[in-house]
């Protein structure tokens, strides 16, 4: 703790050192809590730093750059030593947190952390050879498909779990307000909404749930079944980028085109290069070999 701290200041360091106490000594419970209490201090005190930085402060920059690097540094060194600790976190994303260097033992010690930890392994995407280009619409719409249809997938796998801790805490609340175990709360009463912004809704609604209804059955994407992926991600593609996808402004360079200028049926022969492009996108991004469960 620094020396020579406002008294307020002080009660905060304080604060923060009980909380870090009973971590160490507490419960597994409270250590989940004040854990979490300590993440979100820290994240919050960086928040404030990033603003300020944001607003040209040179003070904020250096201290925002300092801790970053500092800690940044430590968390690389905590992964050498422990990589099994890591691992698991690794191994479902693709990033991960490293000083960018222009000196090159720098660089390969960052290439050899990203294969110990096996970064990028379970999140059924190709990270291999030749890969997608990330920042193309096609990609990122592809993509975002993607994670929205594994995200349907893997609730429809797991709602008989989820259905089952759901009533277990419904009745530990009950139990705590002395209410019967089976009780539920009345249903919320509905929003009135415009007709217009209503229908609209619904509509979303309705192709967000033809989408979830078509994810259950899908297996793990792979360069085979990337074709039923494209079909169960379609209302959803109407559903986030709207009906008419072809008139968004990522796809203004279709339109310029001379392939489809002047033509009557431009609007058809668009959508359907999207459409292509974007399956082919699911194709590119599933990994080479199909992913394991």
């Amino acid at each position: 703790m620094p020396n020579d701290l406002p008294l307020h200041e002080f009660v905060i360091y304080q604060q923060i050192d009980k909380r870090f106490q009973i971590v160490q000594r507490g419960t597994k419970f409270q250590a989940t809590c004040n854990t979490n209490i300590l993440g979100g201090i820290a994240d919050y005190a960086l928040e404030k730093l990033a603003r300020l930085t944001n607003e040209g402060s040179e003070v904020a920059a250096i201290y925002f750059h300092n801790i970053l690097s500092k800690h940044v540094s430590f968390l690389c060194e905590l992964c050498r030593e422990n990589p099994k600790l890591f691992e698991p976190i690794a191994r479902k994303t693709t990033f991960w947190p490293a000083l960018i260097s222009c000196l090159n033992d720098e660089k390969k010690k960052n290439k050899n952390l990203l294969s110990l930890l096996s970064v990028g392994r379970d999140t059924g995407i190709n990270i291999s050879g030749k890969q997608p280009a990330w920042n193309t619409p096609e990609v990122m719409i592809a993509n975002n498909l993607r994670v929205m249809l594994e995200l349907y997938r893997k609730d429809w796998d797991g709602r008989i779990a989820y259905a089952k801790r759901l009533n277990a805490n419904f009745k530990r609340i009950n139990k705590r307000l002395g209410r019967p175990a089976d009780y539920q709360p009345p249903p919320a009463k509905p929003i009135r909404l415009p007709p217009e912004l209503s229908a609209r809704l619904a509509e979303e609604f309705r192709l967000r749930d033809e989408s979830r209804i078509l994810a259950r059955k899908l297996q793990p994407l792979n360069r085979q079944n990337y074709k039923e992926w494209f079909k169960a991600g379609l209302p959803l593609l109407q559903a986030e980028q709207s009906k008419d996808f072809e008139n968004l402004k990522c796809f203004a360079h279709y339109w310029a085109s001379p392939v489809y200028k002047g033509k009557k049926n431009a609007r058809a022969l668009i959508r359907d290069a999207i459409k292509k492009k974007i399956k082919q996108a699911l194709r590119s991004i599933a990994p080479k070999s199909p992913p394991i469960g």
